[in-house]
């Protein structure tokens, strides 16, 4: 199956990796909103999830147990290309979901209802959803409460990025990121473009082999790329007068610090 990408997919992408949500255990409040959305809508199941690349990663659930999906299974894929409460009545009657594998087969899924969690700057990370396995009306205030309960569980986003030593301000200007953050595919690359580097001008810096670098270029944390090896090319860059810059709810950034030097290859 197909699955729509919303328009600032890489953006969002990146905001993903920056605030390492992926890895770890769920935040206590995210299993505390899944569990009232699940009372309060009389459902079999709630989920907190984030859309990964390829993957939807359930971080929190009532009804089933967390873990992934393959992203072109997924209802919220749906869910985060819209601010608004993405409501599915009958799942079999819904064009482009009347073919999922958990709609023609187990568990049967016929309503869902999903809002997005959207954080400050409007990037749509992943979604609060309930689903039913029968059909069902979902009115106005219904879908007030899933955005209300789906922006406390955006707004933990935040306290979590502030308990975990990343900078915020209030008028969304980029602070440095903190050294324990891991950098993005975006800025390593933009950070080389800058310096005018080549990829084993890079290597040649950090200390690591070019298809160290390409690889931390293109893939995601789960690529195969240790920390340890990012980090050197942080170091690297940064030595040569980067500076990396996170701003919460936007993609983390890069920009000169000191005239920048070439290293030789």
């Amino acid at each position: 199956m197909a699955y729509p990408v919303p328009s600032d997919e890489y953006e969002r992408l990146d905001v993903l990796a920056a605030l390492d949500l992926l890895v770890g255990a769920a935040p206590d409040l995210w299993n505390r909103i899944t569990r009232i959305a699940q009372r309060r809508f009389a459902v079999p199941f709630a989920a907190v999830t984030l859309m990964a690349r390829d993957e939807q990663h359930i971080r929190s659930a009532c009804g089933f147990a967390p873990g992934r999906t393959p992203r072109d299974q997924s209802f919220c894929s749906w869910t985060i290309l819209h601010d608004a409460v993405f409501v599915v009545p009958d799942a079999t009657r819904h064009g482009d979901l009347c073919g999922n594998p958990f709609v023609v087969g187990e568990p049967g899924i016929r309503f869902y209802a999903g809002a997005p969690l959207v954080l400050a700057t409007g990037v749509r990370l992943g979604a609060l959803c309930v689903i039913d396995t029968r059909p069902r009306a979902f009115s106005p205030a219904d879908a007030a409460v899933l955005r209300h309960l789906a922006r406390i569980a955006a707004d933990e986003i935040w306290l979590s990025s502030l308990e975990g030593g990343f900078a915020f301000d209030p008028d969304g200007n980029a602070a440095p990121a903190p050294l324990s953050m891991r950098l993005t595919p975006t800025q390593i690359r933009g950070g080389r473009g800058m310096l005018g580097w080549s990829v084993e001008a890079l290597a040649s810096a950090a200390g690591v082999s070019p298809a160290t670098v390409k690889r931390a270029e293109t893939a995601d944390r789960h690529s195969g790329v240790g920390d340890p090896y990012v980090h050197v090319m942080r170091h690297a860059m940064e030595d040569a007068g980067l500076e990396f810059t996170f701003t919460l709810g936007a993609a983390p950034g890069v920009r000169p610090r000191v005239a920048a030097s070439t290293p030789s290859a």
